[in-house]
């Protein structure tokens, strides 16, 4: 991709975005077999880009000035039938090669929506809301580097209320093969997807395991070879090797008080602000595919205070000030989804059927890395990206 031609913060050159979007789009919509349904892809593209406001498929279509173009655009996310994960898999390809990122990054998404429509729609606890809500609940696969990240690879939660409702199920085209899955099957077959079978090199998967057993999903990351650094809640059962060469097995939440001594400062970016982190050498004792030492890693927030965030990983040998950076990517996605992805439509998809949300999610990754060039060169600091979140 090119460089960024940037004429102010809240407006991009246009015809910047307009070379990069058909770069990009030749390279990623080249599975598609018809040269129609790639056109179609690159003005769908067009429209996420330029489409001021909702992302609606009339306002997509608008930006062009064709009388056909709100139908094309329409039969071509909801009913034309392209391999989204070929598509997703060129991506990221790509962005593995040009990007180099440092880590994989797994995290939910919540999308709220007015009606009960949308496809996978329920009432659920929407934790930045802090309150149950009418929502979507999605999971994406991010490449990540220090700067910047890219969505590549998506699952949607299927609520029972879908997948036991046969006229919803037969209205959404949800494919027969789909059943109940938990938020961490979830994220670990979108990341698995991407390991497995895509050809990007290897990287530390990183995530948010609160709402999901923390200790199966070790199991299996480590049964399949997947380095991983974990966000894990204090409820977690682990044997630790504490300093004094006494060997306990306990909850995170008991060995709190046995880390507080161990705090050290570590530094977080070139301008020395730092957290107090300790590490410790911990077991899990369900661990039994792959059983080996993992490292506890806890994060105090910027004032030293409250309780600190809980990590564990498998990186053993890495530093404390490695571990910590690669914590950060977490909340380099969460910031990116606020400020790139929700400018190019990442929740504005209305429809009802399973097939069309995949696709316009996908074609929102692809509209995603084209505007995050771009994005970056008006990023806060780092060192203030660093301090603003606990």
């Amino acid at each position: 991709m090119s460089n960024a031609h940037v004429t102010g913060h809240a407006e991009l050159d246009r015809e910047w975005l307009a070379e990069d979007a058909a770069e990009l789009c030749e390279r990623v919509f080249a599975s598609l077999a018809r040269r129609s349904q790639r056109r179609a892809g690159e003005l769908y593209v067009r429209g996420l880009l330029a489409a001021e406001g909702r992302k609606s498929m009339r306002n997509l279509a608008s930006q062009f000035g064709r009388p056909a173009a709100e139908q094309s655009l329409h039969h071509f996310v909801s009913n034309s039938p392209w391999d989204w994960q070929q598509v997703r898999r060129a991506l990221a390809e790509h962005l593995d090669r040009t990007v180099k990122p440092i880590a994989w990054v797994v995290d939910s998404m919540a999308i709220t929506k007015s009606g009960r429509h949308s496809v996978g729609v329920q009432n659920a606890f929407v934790q930045h809301l802090g309150r149950v809500a009418n929502s979507q609940h999605a999971y994406g696969v991010w490449l990540a580097s220090e700067h910047t990240s890219y969505p590549v690879n998506w699952r949607l939660a299927l609520p029972d209320s879908w997948l036991n409702d046969p006229v919803r199920r037969r209205q959404a085209a949800i494919p027969a093969h789909l059943s109940s899955t938990t938020p961490g099957s979830c994220k670990l077959n979108a990341a698995l997807e991407v390991a497995d079978g895509w050809d990007v090199q290897p990287r530390p998967l990183v995530l948010d395991a609160r709402e999901a057993d923390a200790e199966a999903l070790i199991a299996q990351l480590r049964l399949r070879e997947v380095s991983f650094v974990m966000r894990v809640d204090a409820s977690v059962n682990v044997v630790a090797d504490l300093a004094d060469n006494r060997r306990v097995r306990t909850t995170l939440r008991s060995l709190r008080p046995a880390l507080h001594p161990l705090r050290r400062p570590v530094v977080l970016d070139p301008s020395h602000r730092f957290r107090l982190c300790a590490t410790v050498d911990v077991t899990v004792p369900g661990d039994t595919a792959r059983p080996g030492r993992l490292v506890l890693l806890a994060v105090w927030p910027p004032d030293g205070n409250g309780l600190p965030q809980l990590w564990l990983s498998d990186l053993a040998d890495t530093s404390s000030a490695g571990l910590l950076r690669l914590t950060r990517q977490l909340d380099r996605v969460r910031q990116d989804v606020a400020e790139v992805s929700s400018q190019v439509g990442i929740e504005d998809f209305t429809g009802r059927s399973f097939a069309g949300w995949h696709r316009h999610i996908t074609l929102v990754s692809v509209a995603h890395a084209i505007l995050m060039p771009a994005n970056a060169d008006f990023r806060m600091p780092e060192m203030l990206v660093a301090g603003r979140s606990s």
